[in-house]
């Protein structure tokens, strides 16, 4: 069972009672149990009514009885209609054809002769074919007033017995029901005991996988910051730190706090992200990247190029960043704005 499902089921209201209804419909349970056997008993010893019990196997009896009627009932009906159309008699028509003659000398009343033989024997095939489904009816019917006669029969002699009791049957299902109705409740109830105690040792492994697997994340992430960090201030600045805890995260630079360094942090855990991952792509405005210093700028554009990735960046004032730094942006640019017509649509919204 998956944990997804298992949590899932804390919200499923199986029959809300508590232990102490559990252990009291226990002693229910125990007490109906007692009053069937002594029924029973009962019964044994001649002191309540031995065919009681049959009440129960006559309404089945009924039932079936009902169902076997109307079968037969259809049967009947497939049968009149099998017999309605063995009763048409289909008339001869040789006198017909000699009276066709007398009128019409010329008429071929060789070729009609020969359509209206093949309509004779079409006729029989058809008899022959409604005589079998007859036969085949009529054995249905014999086997269905047989059922009808034995389910009769059957009934004839509950009727028949004076000792059939109207009260004792249902005595006995009374308590059957209670006991099962009891007995329902109680199996959900240990089942809901079953699955919550699942729930709390799979919690505990899910609590145990997590941490590991945020270590892990956590030690890979460090690494890839610390390698990047260094290849962009070669050591002079401390890398960022990504730490997990169970309520949330923590992400820092050790011993400094300024603003250029938080911008230069979180571009270093993208392009860790960017390394470690299928991600395929990246974005970083201008906005991030002006808090940077031009040295740093140059290094990070190095890790852009070498990501293999694509990376959308926007930058302004090119010139006022190192030589090679420029010659990065001039082959790698796509869209250069800039003022008095050189805007995205050629004019200024502003």
């Amino acid at each position: 069972m998956s944990l997804t499902y298992i949590r899932k089921l804390k919200n499923i209201n199986l029959f809300r009672i508590s232990r102490r209804q559990a252990k009291k419909n226990q002693k229910d349970i125990n007490r109906l149990t007692e009053d069937i056997d002594g029924l029973a008993t009962r019964l044994e010893n001649g002191l309540l009514d031995l065919d009681a019990e049959l009440s129960e196997e006559a309404i089945r009896i009924k039932q079936q009885l009902s169902k076997a009627k109307r079968q037969h009932t259809y049967l009947k009906s497939k049968l009149q209609s099998v017999e309605n159309n063995l009763n048409y008699n289909f008339s001869a028509t040789t006198q017909d054809f000699e009276q066709l003659h007398k009128f019409f000398p010329d008429t071929n009343i060789q070729s009609i002769a020969t359509i209206e033989n093949f309509h004779n024997k079409i006729s029989d095939i058809l008899i022959s074919e409604l005589n079998m489904e007859k036969k085949r009816l009529e054995k249905q019917i014999s086997d269905v007033e047989s059922v009808n006669s034995g389910y009769t029969l059957q009934l004839e002699k509950m009727i028949q017995n004076p000792q059939i009791s109207k009260t004792i049957l249902s005595r006995y299902a009374a308590l059957q029901r209670q006991i099962r109705e009891l007995q329902n409740q109680n199996e959900a109830y240990f089942k809901l005991a079953i699955l919550r105690k699942d729930v709390l040792n799979n919690n505990e492994k899910l609590r145990v996988v997590e941490t590991e697997q945020f270590a892990l994340l956590q030690t890979k992430v460090n690494q890839e910051m610390t390698i990047i960090n260094d290849f962009i201030y070669s050591g002079t600045y401390n890398a960022p730190v990504l730490s997990f805890s169970e309520k949330g995260y923590d992400f820092f630079t050790p011993d400094d706090t300024g603003t250029g360094i938080a911008y230069k942090g979180l571009v270093v855990f993208d392009l860790s992200v960017l390394s470690l991952t299928r991600l395929p792509a990246i974005v970083h405005d201008s906005v991030l990247l002006k808090q940077i210093s031009d040295e740093a700028i140059e290094k990070i554009l190095e890790l852009y190029q070498k990501s293999g990735k694509q990376v959308f960046i926007s930058l302004d004032k090119q010139n006022s960043y190192t030589k090679k730094a420029q010659i990065i942006l001039e082959e790698t640019s796509v869209l250069k704005l800039n003022p008095n017509g050189g805007e995205l649509f050629g004019r200024s919204w502003g």
